[in-house]
């Protein structure tokens, strides 16, 4: 059976993805060129805006945070990678691009990064992930977190994703 080698098409039956990730590849002239990019060139590429790294792991995590609220707030695209260890880190992929969709801080204190997996699926285990035993009706409703499916999309604590 035949199946694409990189995007696959979303949950939704959606084929922008795959369309998308081909029509970059040509632009790049293949495949090859952009596996293990860096994101923020991919934005600027597809965006013609714009673009800039930050090394928030270098910053400490409250002045992290403000920076990424902050960014979050003006509905800026932005994108985070992972776990440089050499393996998978409680469900996400090594060396891996996901987008950072938004920053929420619950009424409990918690502070949570909103991210998704472009691939929907390899989602984060650890606490407040889909399936945590953390998450109440009234919390769930505060995130705006609406299903609770395997579909790339989860949270994760901030100072989690800070490390």
């Amino acid at each position: 059976m035949y199946r694409p080698a990189f995007a696959q098409i979303s949950v939704n039956g959606a084929w922008w993805m795959p369309l998308l990730e081909k029509a970059y590849s040509k632009f790049n002239q293949n495949y090859q060129r952009i596996i293990g990019g860096v994101s923020v060139e991919t934005l600027h590429s597809l965006t013609g805006m714009p673009s800039t790294m930050m090394y928030t792991k270098k910053m400490k995590e409250d002045e992290a945070y403000k920076l990424v609220t902050g960014l979050a707030k003006m509905n800026y695209p932005m994108t985070t990678s992972c776990c440089n260890s050499g393996g998978n880190y409680k469900g996400l992929v090594h060396i891996h691009a996901y987008t950072l969709l938004d920053i929420k801080e619950l009424s409990n204190g918690v502070k949570l990064a909103k991210i998704r997996n472009p691939w929907s699926g390899g989602e984060w285990t650890g606490d407040w992930s889909d399936k945590s035993t953390k998450w109440t009706d009234a919390l769930k409703k505060e995130a705006g977190h609406r299903d609770f499916k395997y579909d790339g999309s989860f949270f994760m604590p901030f100072n989690e994703w800070h490390q």
